[in-house]
């Protein structure tokens, strides 16, 4: 089972080049739809065996095993993590890009970049490398960690290939004016639904830390509010 390309980071450029209008159009109707009423607010439990992302830490079921470099994209850092099962798990901590970075609110940079992975699966059925998906779960939700309140923008699509199905996950959060992305992809229908989510708020929480403990003694960490 092989996750598909981060959007907008490890996808090549002729495809980052095609999805662009795709992503306009699912952005604007993301934002228009999503942005109104209040936004659930939710808590971060503490639940990882150390206070920082090295290889060895666990979270719950999930197990740091790799932390590396995306080729082409030297400022990402991808933290690859395993359950034990077939599923595939990852964490990229990525520059904002320009296209979703216009406006005062973050909240909506996390939304349109959340479009993407929904403009990609477009793509993926026009070419015929899917047959088709669903989109179980589009929620925005403010999680408080400690005195912070950080935007987490979440994703869940049933994806149809041939004869097989999977889940892919994805959590996004601007943590320090750079984005967090969490993804997963689990064969089948289903998923460790609370379990996952947790484990996407522990290592964003894990991230939001070292980056207060990095401007500690200088300036203050960017955007964090």
């Amino acid at each position: 089972m092989t996750i598909l390309p981060q959007p907008g980071r490890i996808v090549p450029k002729s495809l980052r080049n095609r999805l662009t209008s795709i992503g306009v159009i699912v952005t604007l109707a993301l934002v228009t739809g999503c942005a109104s009423g209040s936004t659930p607010v939710v808590t971060a439990p503490r639940i990882a065996s150390g206070d920082s992302l090295v290889r060895g830490l666990t979270i719950g079921n999930y197990r740091l095993g790799q932390i590396g470099t995306i080729e082409g994209y030297p400022l990402d850092t991808i933290f690859r993590f395993t359950d034990g099962s077939s599923a595939s798990i990852s964490a990229i901590r990525f520059p904002i890009p320009d296209d979703v970075r216009f406006g005062s609110q973050s909240d909506r940079w996390s939304r349109r970049e959340g479009a993407k992975f929904l403009a990609i699966q477009e793509f993926f059925v026009s070419q015929k490398r899917i047959t088709g998906f669903r989109v179980v779960i589009d929620s925005g939700h403010v999680v408080a960690v400690d005195r912070d309140s950080i935007f987490e923008h979440a994703l869940a699509i049933e994806v149809r290939s041939n004869n097989a199905t999977r889940m892919d996950l994805q959590y996004i959060y601007e943590v320090c004016d750079r984005f967090l992305k969490i993804r997963g992809t689990f064969p089948g229908t289903t998923w460790p639904r609370e379990e996952f989510a947790h484990f996407a708020r522990e290592v964003m929480r894990l991230t939001r830390d070292a980056e207060l403990r990095a401007h500690a003694g200088g300036a203050p960490c960017p955007r964090l509010r």
